[in-house]
């Protein structure tokens, strides 16, 4: 699906949380078709707390109380940082057990 609408054309895009109103299957069809997509060739910067799409980023930035406490790619911060390490196994044990 390609979606073109005339605000395409821009370089950078910034994305505020745009997967939280929506259920999972949505969110994976908007990370696949739109950000992973149509947008593959921009820069995208997205906001999220959905940290099951966080692998799929080039770079995240963990923020915590409103500071950078780490920074670089999903797998780096997994083996780098234990407070960002948490933060994905509390989500995903909370995703398991819904």
């Amino acid at each position: 699906m390609i979606i073109t609408l005339p605000y395409l054309s821009r370089d950078v895009y910034l994305l505020d949380d745009p997967l939280s109103a929506v259920d999972a299957q949505v969110a994976s069809h908007i990370m696949e078709y739109a950000v992973l997509g149509t947008l593959k060739n921009k820069t995208v910067v997205l906001v999220t707390h959905q940290v099951g799409h966080l692998n799929q980023c080039d770079r995240v930035l963990f923020i915590k109380n409103g500071l950078l406490q780490a920074q670089g790619p999903h797998q780096q911060l997994l083996e780098e940082s234990s407070a960002y390490k948490m933060l994905v196994q509390a989500a995903e044990f909370t995703e398991v057990n819904l």
